[in-house]
């Protein structure tokens, strides 16, 4: 048995799971887009709080996928779906905000 202790949850997972669950409770609780009642301030905070979380998460995936890139024996292929995965990642993110910009 190693010295080190084992953790139950990671950091990680604990950041996916408040940000999923907190955009699923902000979208039941959010009026929908087309309705004139205004939005809960507290669902409203949830939901940035999630948004927040699951970027803070892909950010910790991606760091601790690039900081292995000199342990793995076969370099060449992780690096290159690493940079695949931060590429459409970046993409996909610049797609959103994009999206956003123009609402």
């Amino acid at each position: 048995m190693s010295a080190r202790r084992t953790r139950l949850i990671s950091l990680e997972s604990a950041l996916w799971c408040l940000g999923l669950g907190g955009l699923w409770m902000s979208a039941a609780f959010l009026p929908s887009l087309d309705s004139r009642k205004p939005a809960r301030l507290w669902a409203a905070w949830i939901g940035a709080i999630a948004v927040v979380s699951i970027l803070t998460g892909i950010f910790l995936y991606f760091y601790k996928a690039w900081r292995r890139v000199p342990a793995v024996p076969n370099r060449r292929q992780y690096v290159l779906w690493v940079g695949f995965e931060t590429l459409a990642v970046l993409m996909f993110l610049a797609l959103g905000i994009s999206g956003l910009a123009r609402s």
